[in-house]
């Protein structure tokens, strides 16, 4: 009896550890706040950040990206000509 309750105390401990990493990885969302007088091109911002995140994800691994996704996005889109106002650190 003993052994399965270690069991099952296991499996609740790993369940808890998923349920958290969820809920951490929910709360991180990033959106740019655009300027559209300052920028070259306004009606395309969306498809470029698009096109930005899909690149940056093909070209970087998955630890990497995790960590940097929001600055290289930013990059990315100053590059193609808009004005991003938030700033990561």
């Amino acid at each position: 009896m003993n052994k399965f309750r270690q069991v099952s105390f296991n499996a609740f401990v790993v369940i808890l550890f998923f349920l958290f990493i969820v809920i951490i990885s929910g709360c991180s969302g990033f959106k740019p706040i655009h300027d559209p007088k300052m920028s070259k091109s306004d009606a395309i911002m969306y498809d470029d950040w698009q096109s930005c995140a899909f690149l940056i994800k093909q070209q970087v691994n998955g630890f990497y990206y995790g960590y940097h996704k929001d600055e290289m996005e930013m990059k990315c889109l100053t590059n193609r000509g808009h004005s991003i106002l938030n700033v990561v650190n």
